[in-house]
C-alpha cells in the first residue's frame, strides 16, 4: 500500500510548485520493497548474490551522482556569501513594506512583517480565487521600498511566483538597481526615468539593443542586459545602421561597425554576445547572418537574434540576457579583440551609456 501511495504522490510532480521532494515517498517505498525482496531471496543464493551486486552498483552510481551534482551545486549556492550579507543589509535598512520571493525569510528573521507570499497569491490569482487589483495599485503607487525578484539559472521561476500583471507593474514603476545572490533588487523609479521598455532613451543617438526589464550589470567592460522571458524569446536589435560581421568562431555573437555618433569621423563597433542556449550553446542568431558573415549592411532596429542563457560553459547557464559593448575600431577599421574585455582597459574607453542613454 505504501508503494502504491508513493506512486500516486510522484504522479503529481508535474504540477506547478512541485519539485524533487515529491519523490521522497516513492524513494522510501522502493527502499522498503528492495529490503523485502532481499529478505525473500535468502533461500535462493544466486538470486541473492545478483541482487546484492545490483544494489552495490546502484550505491556506487548514487555516490558518483551526489559528488558530481548536489555537492557541486551546494558549493555554487554558498559561494556568494558576501552577496547574502549585502542583501541582508539592504533589506534591513529599507523601509517597510518590502516584497520578496526567494528571500522572504529575511523579513521574518529581522522581525518584520511578511506582506505576502508571491507564489501562493499568484496561484490564487491565476485560479480566479484572489483579486490582485489592490496589490497592483500598491505597486503602481510605489508603496514598497524594495521588491526582490529571484532568478534561478536555467529556469524563469519568477513567472510562477508573480503574475504577468505584477511583473509589468514592477518593471513600469520600479528600476532594477542591483543583483545580489541571483535576486534582482527593484527600487521605485524616479518620475523622470521613464518606463523600462523605451526603445530610445531621451537625448541618446542610438536605440537600445534589447529589453532589460529584469536589470543590467557590468562584466569585463560589457553591459549585461536581462530581458523578461525564456531564452530564444527576447529579441535583440541593431542599435544603429552599420556593417555586420560574424566571425566563423562566433557561435552566439556578432558585431556591427558604425559611424561614431559621439566623435564624428571615427568608427566604433557594437558587440552583441551570449545569444545562445545555456545548456548546449545552440545559436539564437537569425539565419540571415551565418558564421563567416562580413560587411553585411543592417539598419537600426533590424532583428539580429534573441537573448540566451549562455555563460561560456554548458555546466553553468545563467538567466536570460545579452552581453553588449561599444568598442573603438582599430586603425584599419577591424574589430579590436577576439573577446571583448580581455584587452587592457585603456583600449576600451567608450561609455555605452553615453550612446544608448541611462534611462533603462
Amino acid at each position: 500500500p505504501y508503494l502504491i501511495g508513493g506512486c500516486l504522490s510522484a504522479a503529481t510532480i508535474g504540477k506547478i510548485g512541485s519539485n524533487v521532494n515529491y519523490l521522497l515517498e516513492l524513494s522510501a517505498a522502493l527502499t522498503l520493497a528492495a529490503g523485502a525482496l532481499l529478505a525473500w531471496s535468502r533461500e535462493r543464493p544466486w538470486l541473492r548474490v545478483l541482487l546484492l551486486v545490483l544494489l552495490a552498483l546502484q550505491i556506487g552510481q548514487l555516490l558518483k551522482a551526489t559528488l558530481e551534482s548536489p555537492v557541486e551545486s551546494l558549493k555554487w549556492a554558498v559561494s556568494p556569501g558576501k552577496e547574502f550579507e549585502d542583501l541582508e543589509w539592504i533589506v534591513e535598512t529599507a523601509d517597510d513594506p518590502v516584497l520578496a520571493d526567494e528571500f522572504m525569510g529575511m523579513l521574518t528573521l529581522q522581525g518584520r512583517s511578511l506582506y505576502m507570499q508571491p507564489f501562493e497569491v499568484t496561484q490564487l490569482a491565476s485560479a480566479g480565487l484572489w483579486d490582485q487589483s489592490g496589490l497592483l495599485g500598491s505597486i503602481r503607487d510605489q508603496e514598497f521600498s524594495l521588491i526582490l525578484v529571484h532568478h534561478f539559472p536555467g529556469y524563469p521561476v519568477y513567472e510562477e511566483r508573480w503574475t504577468p500583471e505584477m511583473l509589468s507593474a514592477i518593471t513600469e514603476n520600479y528600476a532594477a538597481t542591483d543583483q545580489l545572490a541571483l535576486s534582482v533588487i527593484f527600487r521605485p523609479r524616479d518620475a523622470e526615468s521613464g518606463p523600462a521598455d523605451l526603445e530610445v532613451c531621451p537625448g541618446a543617438p542610438w536605440r537600445l539593443p534589447t529589453r532589460g526589464e529584469m536589470g543590467m550589470w557590468w562584466i569585463t567592460y560589457q553591459l549585461g542586459i536581462m530581458g523578461e522571458g525564456y531564452e530564444n524569446e527576447v529579441p535583440v536589435y541593431a542599435v544603429a545602421d552599420g556593417l555586420l560581421t560574424r566571425r566563423p568562431d562566433w557561435n552566439g555573437a556578432l558585431a556591427i561597425l558604425h559611424d561614431d555618433p559621439v566623435q564624428p569621423g571615427e568608427k566604433v563597433w557594437s558587440f552583441y554576445g551570449d545569444m545562445a542556449a545555456g545548456e548546449d550553446g545552440e545559436s539564437f542568431i537569425v539565419p540571415d547572418f551565418p558564421p563567416g558573415s562580413e560587411g553585411v549592411p543592417v539598419k537600426a532596429g533590424q532583428l539580429l537574434g534573441y537573448q540566451g542563457m549562455w555563460s561560456g560553459s554548458p555546466e553553468s547557464p545563467i538567466w536570460t540576457h545579452l552581453q553588449f559593448a561599444v568598442v573603438p575600431a582599430l586603425a584599419d577599421g577591424s574589430f579590436p579583440a577576439e573577446i571583448v574585455g580581455l584587452v587592457p582597459e585603456d583600449e576600451f574607453a567608450l561609455d555605452e551609456l553615453e550612446i544608448i542613454g541611462e534611462d533603462e
